[in-house]
């Protein structure tokens, strides 16, 4: 648009653009030589890219696809419109994926976390098995880590639909 192109030729050429960038058989690619055609059957631009947000099912396309829809129909500065659109959404990108490495980061330790004490029981118990001795052969030792044990599992359980989160 920047370049003097009309919306329908903008995409035209983004189309090119994203073949030499990417190549013909990506995903991307596809989804654009797609629209083109749609374009080219006179389908209005607004509806390929409401096509191509439903298909997506990101919620990132189907807001550039309101907005330029609304942009588009209001006769609004197209180019400012769309550049700032690409950077509000190009910084929640950034933000969802930081959030995941940081999700993905405490999972990791979580996972440490429920190993940590099995790995601390079997190194005691290979460096000196009369320490767990009365644990395991008495009755109130026995009710003792059965109530460890169970705690425990349960704590594992607890940890692991903490972490499970859906961004």
């Amino acid at each position: 648009l920047s370049a003097g192109y009309s919306v329908e030729n903008a995409f035209v050429q983004t189309w090119k653009e994203l073949c030499q960038r990417f190549g013909e058989d990506q995903a991307i690619s596809r989804e654009f030589v797609y629209m083109v055609r749609q374009i080219d059957m006179n389908v209005p631009i607004e509806k390929a890219l409401d096509d191509f947000a439903g298909r997506s099912g990101l919620d990132e396309v189907r807001s550039f696809s309101d907005i330029f829809r609304i942009s588009r129909r209001s006769g609004a500065d197209l180019i400012r419109i769309i550049s700032e659109t690409g950077e509000v959404i190009a910084s929640r990108v950034e933000v969802k994926e930081e959030i995941i490495t940081m999700m993905t980061a405490v999972r990791l330790e979580g996972k440490i976390m429920n190993v940590v004490p099995l790995g601390i029981l079997a190194y005691i118990n290979l460096s000196s098995p009369q320490f767990f001795y009365p644990m395991y052969h008495t009755a109130a030792g026995r009710i003792v880590m059965a109530a460890s044990l169970a705690a425990y599992l349960g704590i594992c359980r607890y940890s692991v639909k903490l972490m499970d989160i859906e961004l």
